[in-house]
């Protein structure tokens, strides 16, 4: 009879490449932050603007009768008063497709009284 010799896998190599991987995989992926406790549905158009990373960037999000900056939301009234206290240099507005222009024109006359004039309407792409 033969000797056989038995046959082990050894598993640090695999181990070693699923921990690149996953390292990798970490690294490479984008992670989108949450912005706002709303739910927003920007509306599509062919010509598009996105998003830019600026402190000096406001970025306020409108859905129905609703105003959030960041994590917070607010009724008209108060988003009037927490914006007295605000000083950027340029507003960006997300809006949610069904929101009524009634309530978009409010709040750009909040922000028109607070001297907010430069205004960016973001949208997605078509």
């Amino acid at each position: 009879m033969k000797n056989r010799q038995r046959v082990e896998l050894n598993l640090t190599p695999l181990i070693d490449i699923i921990f690149i991987l996953f390292t990798f995989f970490l690294v490479a992926t984008v992670f989108k932050k949450e912005e706002t406790a709303l739910n927003i549905k920007l509306p599509k158009t062919k010509y598009f603007d996105t998003s830019k990373e600026n402190d000096k960037i406001l970025k306020i999000f409108i859905k129905g009768n609703i105003v959030g900056i960041n994590n917070e939301t607010f009724t008209l009234k108060k988003f009037a008063n927490i914006l007295r206290h605000k000083r950027h240099s340029t507003v960006e507005l997300r809006i949610d497709r069904k929101t009524t222009f009634e309530t978009i024109s409010l709040v750009l006359d909040v922000l028109k009284e607070n001297n907010f004039n430069d205004i960016i309407f973001v949208t997605d792409k078509k």
